[in-house]
């Protein structure tokens, strides 16, 4: 965005001004996964040092100092989404029982408080038409915020898929081909970039299945209500179960 509007002196509402960019075929397009390995890997180092170039911004300084409530980040995250699960639940599910209960038990300390963008992944930036390595936009800010930067590294981990990992039905991509680094390399990449330690990405990496496993079964409580517009996402009971077992497997390792 790069003017909001005054509402008094304009159109008599807010609006906001933006700067067209045209969209290369990153990898989170249809038929991204294309180009050569060394293309694929500068398309993936790219959007781990966007991450971590847009984790560097002092907000404060662009004037979004009140943006959001940065303190107490992770264990709001915590209680929203348990909350969450509590109401769309249809069954009782132990490993996501026990997951909620150990992720707020366990709640690591902040290292520091940034922007957060909330859904940060290859299909939610706008990759240079010319250059495989560079990212001219990012995209979809609605969930952005100030708060912990890790929650951010650990949801793209988990849809960064490797080769031979069984795929999660509601997040395509084209990771695992050929080409593009894998997800330690992703980490290395970005804690070299933004100069941060990643001790405690394993808590970070428990936080993103569970988030994502009640997002799924609100999409499947949704689907079987035939409110999706028609979508049929199919039985994902497995899928959570799945992503709550593989949360307590990251927390062993915490």
């Amino acid at each position: 965005m790069d003017e909001v509007g005054d509402a008094q002196s304009h159109r008599g509402s807010p609006f906001s001004v933006r700067e067209r960019r045209r969209r290369g075929p990153g990898p989170g397009r249809r038929g991204g996964g294309g180009g050569t390995p060394g293309e694929r890997r500068a398309m993936a180092f790219a959007l781990a040092d966007t991450m971590a170039a847009l984790h560097a911004v002092d907000y404060a300084a662009v004037g979004l100092g009140d943006y959001g409530r940065p303190e107490g980040f992770m264990a709001r995250q915590v209680r929203r989404w348990s909350g969450q699960w509590d109401k769309s639940r249809t069954h009782e599910v132990p490993e996501m029982e026990e997951l909620a209960r150990r992720l707020a038990a366990g709640v690591p300390e902040q290292q520091r408080a940034t922007i957060v963008h909330g859904d940060f992944r290859a299909d939610n930036v706008i990759y240079d038409a010319g250059d495989p390595g560079r990212i001219n936009a990012v995209l979809d800010w609605e969930l952005s915020t100030l708060g912990d930067p890790l929650s951010d590294v650990a949801l793209l981990m988990l849809y960064w898929r490797e080769a031979g990992d069984d795929g999660i039905s509601l997040i395509p991509g084209v990771s695992h081909l050929p080409g593009f680094p894998t997800r330690a390399e992703m980490l290395d990449r970005y804690a070299i970039t933004a100069g941060v330690d990643l001790a405690d990405m394993t808590w970070y990496l428990a936080f993103a299945r569970f988030k994502f496993a009640v997002i799924a079964q609100g999409v499947s409580v949704r689907s079987r209500a035939g409110a999706m517009g028609g979508q049929d996402f199919g039985d994902l009971d497995d899928l959570v179960l799945r992503l709550g077992a593989e949360g307590l497997d990251h927390l062993k390792e915490h």
